[in-house]
């Protein structure tokens, strides 16, 4: 695991930044400096597609990320037996700021997106190409400048506003600004400044667009509407609204098959708004997540299954769900010789019938949903009844949802009733995909969940600490309430 302060890396790759052949293809650092290297619309892709690469890195949506939302939730546990020490103390909420290693890595994952993406922000305005290719560019960095806030954020609270290059240790030694600023000042104009100048199409697989950055204002809408902002009503109706543009849109759609949301051959389609690319033919591209999940020694092809299904996750679905056997299996076939090999519950979303059939389990090709239309659906279902109650437009959002997943609709429910229906289709919808202790805390069900759970959690834990080496290096950073080491 990286443990490397983002001050630090921002001291060594300030003079520097990584290029692209081709869209996400990870290369080494180049030795070209600021100053020679932005002079082409070669040279600003490459910065751009640059920005995009933390995403897919292991301090986020290709490792750490998991365990930090998905298993600090009730949703997921950790592999019986398993020992890791900080995965342990992660599950039982025992952390502090010096061993919470998974939060550690994502706080330093943020921060060198948000780095990266502010490279793009100051530097292409000023460089010799055409207008509508500087907006473009410009609006993709700040589409991730904003989705990497947005998530820290969430986790930690207060932040510092790293907002331009950096170009000195000074640039990052800040104090931290209310979360609250954060939004207002960072995250929305972002993402309508990417609304605004994202095209309606990507141009490549795996770029924002302007359908990604409405669902994206519609989730932080929902979000700042909820804990621990409270913001209430105003906020429900402009998550409702733009949920509804994204709707009206009538570019997306739900996938028939829920599997198909997952199946690396129907990868970047109608239902996929934001995805963080992999590919296993790609050198250094390839997703780990069905390894994390894939069962251990069981003569499957050998994986590490540290994340499980909780029981009261699996008791939580109705019999007849289709999404259950994408969601979790088992049993499965061994390739051998077809024996029906029997396990435990494991997590199946990211099955990737190529990696297996190589049995090369932590080269897969899964590309991992940031937002999908699907969440577009609940957001507005969820928000809608808030400000309506559940009204028929509500009802058709839900109803959507779960007649994909071969449910019976939803009726007569009142505004209690059908807040806590939205809840259940986004915990059976949404497993594994790092929203869960998000949605928890947003909702105000964090403590009482996870107290029901056997969890020994406490209102501090409502938010990450900030990571110690962070304290260390930056005097000006105050650490969250309860962390105090």
């Amino acid at each position: 695991m990286k443990n490397i302060s983002f001050l630090i890396i921002a001291f060594f790759l300030m003079a520097g930044l990584s290029s692209c052949s081709d869209f996400l293809d990870e290369v080494p650092d180049s030795h070209l400096t600021p100053e020679n290297f932005y002079q082409t619309e070669a040279d600003a892709y490459a910065a751009t597609i640059a920005a995009y690469s933390q995403l897919a890195s292991h301090e986020l949506f290709n490792n750490h990320l998991f365990p930090t939302i998905d298993m600090t939730s009730d949703d997921i546990i950790l592999r019986p037996g398993e020992l890791t020490p900080d995965l342990v103390l992660l599950e039982n909420y025992k952390f502090s700021p010096s061993d919470a290693d998974r939060p550690n890595a994502n706080y330093n994952g943020f921060f060198i997106g948000i780095k990266d993406a502010n490279v793009v922000i100051d530097r292409i305005p000023e460089m010799d190409i055409s207008e509508s290719k500087k907006n473009l560019f410009v609006a993709e960095a700040r589409f991730l400048r904003a989705l990497y806030y947005f998530y820290a954020v969430r986790m930690f609270g207060d932040l510092p506003k790293v907002i331009n290059e950096t170009t000195s240790l000074a640039d990052i030694k800040k104090p931290r600004s209310p979360a609250s600023e954060i939004y207002s000042e960072i995250i929305i104009p972002d993402l309508l400044f990417a609304e605004e100048h994202l095209p309606l199409n990507a141009p490549e697989p795996g770029r924002a667009t302007t359908g990604a950055a409405m669902s994206m204002l519609a989730s932080v809408y929902l979000t700042m509407a909820g804990e621990p902002l409270s913001f209430g009503a105003e906020y429900y109706t402009l998550a409702r609204n733009k949920a509804k543009e994204v709707i009206d849109m009538n570019k997306y759609a739900l996938f028939k098959d829920f599997a198909d949301v997952f199946d690396p051959k129907a990868k970047n389609g109608k239902e996929h708004i934001f995805d963080v690319q992999f590919d296993r033919a790609a050198g250094n591209r390839e997703s780990i997540a069905m390894w994390l999940h894939w069962p251990r020694n069981i003569g499957l092809g050998n994986g590490l299954g540290l994340y499980m299904p909780s029981p009261s996750l699996i008791a939580s679905f109705e019999e007849n769900d289709l999404r259950i056997p994408v969601t979790y299996r088992t049993e499965y076939p061994r390739q051998s010789d077809g024996r029906i090999i029997r396990f435990p519950p494991h997590i199946w979303k990211f099955f990737d019938e190529e990696a297996y059939r190589d049995l090369n389990i932590p080269r897969a090709s899964n590309n991992f949903p940031i937002i999908r239309f699907a969440e577009v659906l609940l957001i507005f279902a969820e928000a809608s009844n808030e400000v309506n109650g559940p009204d028929h437009e509500a009802y058709e959002a839900i109803n959507r949802v779960r007649e994909r997943a071969g449910l019976l609709p939803l009726d007569g429910l009142d505004h209690g009733q059908f807040r806590e229906a939205v809840y259940r289709e986004r915990r059976h919808e949404f497993v594994a995909e790092c929203k869960k202790w998000f949605d928890l805390v947003r909702t105000g069900r964090l403590i009482e969940v996870m107290r029901d759970a056997g969890k020994d959690i406490q209102e501090k834990h409502k938010l990450f600490p900030i990571p110690q080496r962070e304290m260390d290096v930056n005097e000006h950073m105050v650490q969250n309430p309860g962390y105090d080491e």
